[in-house]
């Protein structure tokens, strides 16, 4: 479950709606997002495509397994947002310049492609992590993408890492955030980022995250008690339907 809330007073919001877990999606259950300067979204309630990009190749991903029907279907149930999680770092050559496989980038724009004709929001989230002192490989990497998308509708999000966790991020995600924040700014201005606090043992590092002074975020933390409820079916755990 994910839930964003407004960083100067850190209160969530209420939840909107309640999803069935469906077949095939992971679902999440998310407030009405909010962004800086007290800025509604766009969206009120998502859906994870978790099985969809998480691979540990571009060539793994199956770039039909969704379709345009499906994303009709999934809108016809009042869904209005898909989060896409991907291993980024997964998706790079071994060079120094960490260039982003073409053949991801033919796969990412089968999936917004769709997103966008069906209207639908669409979160590219950065389900991978950077180790140690692979930043510049992170920073590199939402270059790239920023890019790739600066000229696409505002339908699509960039979420630039997911649950960020152990010491060195706890010591460094704040200052990482805020450059990757500045450095998809100088190449795209136009589309939402979404950014989060460190998670240590399950508690959300609200403590160590700053103010940052971009006005197009979406400030956001993840939240999952009762875990036998918003867990059940999933195929991780041990939680049955």
């Amino acid at each position: 479950m994910s839930i964003s809330f407004n960083h100067k007073t850190l209160r969530p919001r209420l939840l909107t709606a309640l999803i069935c877990l469906m077949a095939s999606f992971n679902v999440s259950i998310a407030s009405e997002l909010q962004v800086h300067q007290s800025q509604t979204s766009t969206f009120t309630k998502g859906v994870n495509l978790s099985d969809w990009f998480l691979a540990n190749r571009a060539e793994e991903i199956k770039k039909d397994q969704y379709t345009l029907s499906d994303f009709i279907n999934i809108k016809s149930l009042g869904i209005d947002v898909v989060r896409l999680p991907i291993r980024l770092t997964a998706m790079t050559d071994e060079s120094a310049n960490y260039v982003l496989n073409p053949l991801f980038f033919q796969k990412l724009d089968y999936a917004l492609d769709i997103a966008e004709q069906t209207g639908m929001n669409i979160i590219i989230d950065n389900h991978a992590f950077p180790l140690n002192n692979q930043d510049q490989k992170l920073f590199r990497i939402w270059k790239q993408i920023a890019t790739y998308c600066k000229d696409r509708s505002e339908l699509i999000y960039y979420e630039l890492m997911n649950e960020p966790g152990g010491d060195y991020l706890k010591n460094n995600w704040p200052a990482i955030q805020g450059k990757l924040i500045d450095s998809i700014r100088t190449v795209d201005k136009k589309h939402k980022i979404i950014v989060t606090a460190t998670v240590t043992n399950g508690k959300i590092d609200f403590e160590n995250l700053p103010y940052y002074s971009d006005t197009n975020l979406i400030y956001t933390f993840h939240f999952y008690k009762p875990f036998l409820f918003t867990h059940q079916g999933a195929w991780w755990t041990q939680i049955k339907d």
